[in-house]
């Protein structure tokens, strides 16, 4: 099986670097509803949509944002053992404005922490890689990839809970009965 897994809120904790990176520059932010909203710029308080696209856009233009992010609990070594059963690719998408110092940080990140995984695609349309199963918490990409025949896995959040997937994982702890479900 070859199991496209994404980066951001997947493997990655972008939710929790964003909330650091807006308290550290004085915004106010509503972090009950992080979970709530794919689009975490939308939980700055007193901000309209475009004040909060050029925040976040300031956050991704530093280096440090993707370096210093922490991995979500277990991502790690469930990427791992994903990896040592199946074939994996990171597929993730870089920032609009920053490409080529996004992909940059982001590969270096993922050489720091997943040093055998060899395989990443910077591509927006996941439904378009050559694989069997896509990780992934973004609704309208689990959306688009089961339409195009691959099997879906949501990382749960509450932004993507109303979305029909194959399967969901509430932790990377559960990886081992997904690895069940993927033989079944």
């Amino acid at each position: 099986m070859i199991i496209g897994i994404d980066m951001d809120n997947v493997i990655t904790d972008f939710n929790s670097q964003f909330v650091r990176y807006a308290k550290k520059n004085g915004y106010k932010i509503d972090e009950t509803k992080i979970d709530e909203n794919y689009k975490t710029e939308k939980c700055l308080l007193n901000k309209t949509d475009e004040e909060a696209d050029e925040i976040l856009e300031s956050f991704l233009a530093d280096e440090d944002f993707w370096l210093t992010m922490e991995p979500i609990e277990g991502s790690i070594e469930g990427v791992n053992y994903l990896n040592y059963i199946h074939e994996v690719v990171i597929i993730t998408v870089p920032a609009k404005r920053f490409q080529e110092d996004c992909k940059t940080s982001k590969m270096i990140w993922l050489t720091e922490h997943l040093p055998k995984i060899y395989k990443v695609s910077f591509n927006k349309e996941k439904w378009k890689e050559k694989i069997d199963i896509i990780i992934e918490d973004k609704p309208e990409t689990l959306i688009k990839c089961k339409e195009n025949g691959i099997r879906s896995v949501a990382i749960d959040y509450k932004y993507n809970r109303n979305i029909d997937v194959d399967y969901r994982l509430f932790r990377w702890a559960e990886v081992y009965s997904l690895n069940s479900w993927i033989f079944s």
